[in-house]
């Protein structure tokens, strides 16, 4: 029967599948044809067209093969037919399986197999990217156009479950603030993904149950709007999430590293509420508050508008600290930082967060093990903690979530035209343009976490090391459209304004490289900077007998 159903659709959605596939094949070849450096203009361009064509185009045969045979109403041969329900349902399934998946898979490892990727691991991330489009993309679509009867009445639901969950986001972000997504802006906000993904999932599951075993339209779409709700205030806390990332990181220990508050920078007054960029201009905010709403982090932008007025704006704290425990080749990624700060006798005035988003903390690699380098890390506490300090003793103390990264691999890169093929980061090239050295890579799979880059001359000397990093510590969840992760890193050589010099500039680039190290994740583990006052004459000091 699976047979016979596969047979009937195929008859009638031949000529959506053979354009879809076209879609498929010619978004693939304007990928490849890109390049690295996007030299083909009008491929980079047909890249963004046809990739909007192909997500709707897949899209459309999701929700055309449901629609033959659909579920709501009364009016469908099938009904009164000796049909299996699941018969019918594996049939649906299957089509979409052959008619959108095997395709991309083939075109994606033909791409691969071109640059010279090996055939076996480019085909096995190429069937697990495939299942995970079917998974997270395509069967929850299939679910929605289950529990409708046609197009319309599609779009109409859709619509309003983007309506709901808009609403939802806008309660949440009034309600929470920036703590209605406490993983947001974060390396391990995929936590919260993956729980969004399985959330889905499983909505999509009981949606195709209730409506190809049980007919229950109005419960399904029930379920949907619940699950859209859900999505928004379903948070994971993130203690819990660190805990996740920390459980599946790798299983070095860290206890050697140490974070220390440095008491005689700390006394030299570090916090100045006069000091530029302590009051953020409205041009900052609107900045801040669109960036933060294009991410879909509602509460995020709500926090900031409250800060809108100057007299409300922050005032940056410069906190200097000394590392120890960590090796030349590596350093830390500050994931959070949590703020509280007390009255001496156990009350709480504040207790807020630290810049969102990783901060790298680096030392200073002239420094010596006796003498650790010094980092300061700049965080921002709220105008009336800082006035109060000014009037009586105020304590804060600082919890740290903390990655330290580590150098896994180290290669060598001609700067100009040079080519890189190893394990750690696939295929590289770079190109020498008028004031960088761009090095692009491509790989299978997932892309490093950060790249550090060094530009050398053909006497030894060398610029200062480029630090790339795109601080995502998820397992590989890949792109929709392609198994090749890219990523670049931008090397400076001349800067026109005069403000910065170079040691290795644009002459000489033939025999110059470029020594590139992967940084890695090695251990995921807490730090607490002990309470010290907050004096506001002095900003921050530390007292050792604390």
């Amino acid at each position: 029967m699976i047979g016979h159903i596969l047979r009937k659709d195929w008859t009638l959605l031949w000529p959506l599948v053979a354009l879809v596939t076209a879609i498929q094949i010619g978004f693939e070849w304007a990928a490849f044809k890109a390049g690295f450096f996007s030299e083909n203009h009008v491929a980079r361009e047909l890249v963004g067209l046809l990739s909007v064509a192909w997500t709707v185009g897949i899209l459309a045969i999701a929700v055309a093969v449901v629609h033959e045979d659909s579920i709501p109403g009364a009016e469908q041969d099938w009904l009164i037919r000796p049909i299996s329900r699941s018969d019918l349902l594996l049939s649906k399934g299957l089509f979409v399986l052959l008619t959108v998946c095997v395709p991309m898979l083939l075109v994606n490892l033909v791409h691969t197999l071109v640059l010279g990727f090996p055939a076996l691991p480019g085909l096995a991330i190429a069937l697990y990217k495939e299942l995970f489009v079917f998974v997270c993309l395509l069967l929850p679509v299939m679910a929605l156009a289950a529990a409708t009867r046609n197009m319309t009445e599609l779009l109409v639901f859709g619509t309003s479950l983007v309506v709901v969950y808009a609403a939802a986001l806008g309660i949440g972000g009034v309600l929470l603030g920036a703590s209605a997504c406490p993983t947001c802006e974060s390396a391990i906000v995929w936590t919260q993904h993956l729980l969004q993904h399985l959330g889905v999932l499983a909505g999509a599951i009981a949606i195709l149950v209730l409506q190809f075993f049980r007919r229950r339209t109005t419960l399904s779409r029930a379920v949907a709007v619940a699950g859209v709700i859900m999505l928004v205030f379903l948070q994971l806390p993130w203690r819990l999430a660190f805990t996740v990332q920390s459980w599946l990181g790798m299983p070095r220990a860290a206890t050697s590293v140490s974070v220390t508050l440095d008491r005689a920078e700390a006394e030299a007054g570090l916090a100045d509420p006069t000091a530029e960029g302590s009051r953020d201009s409205g041009s900052g905010f609107a900045r801040r508050t669109t960036q933060a709403l294009l991410e879909g982090n509602v509460g995020a932008a709500v926090e900031s508008l409250k800060r809108v007025r100057p007299v409300d704006a922050p005032v940056p704290l410069r906190i200097p600290l000394r590392l120890t425990g960590v090796a030349g080749d590596e350093f830390l990624f500050v994931d959070r930082t949590r703020l509280s700060a007390g009255d001496g006798h156990g009350r709480v005035l504040y207790r807020g967060g630290g810049p969102r988003g990783s901060v790298a903390l680096r030392s200073d690699p002239t420094s010596t093990p006796q003498d650790p380098g010094l980092v300061v890390q700049t965080v921002e506490i709220p105008q009336e903690l800082y006035r109060k300090a000014q009037r009586e003793p105020v304590e804060l103390s600082v919890d740290y979530s903390l990655t330290l990264m580590a150098v896994t691999a180290q290669h060598r890169i001609s700067a100009e035209d040079g080519e890189l093929r190893a394990p750690e980061t696939g295929l590289c090239r770079s190109k020498a343009q008028s004031n960088e050295i761009l090095i692009v890579c491509k790989q299978l799979g997932r892309a490093p976490v950060c790249y550090g880059a060094t530009l050398y001359g053909p006497d030894g000397r060398h610029n200062p090391e480029v630090l790339q990093c795109t601080p995502d510590y998820r397992p590989y969840l890949p792109a929709l459209g392609n198994i090749l992760t890219v990523s670049a890193v931008e090397l400076p050589t001349h800067d026109a304004s005069g403000l910065a010099h170079y040691a290795v500039g644009v002459s000489g680039l033939s025999e110059s490289y470029v020594e590139l190290k992967i940084y890695a994740p090695r251990a995921h583990f807490t730090r607490v900077l002990q309470p010290f006052p907050l004096r506001a004459s002095a900003g921050v000091s530390a007292d050792p007998t604390r």
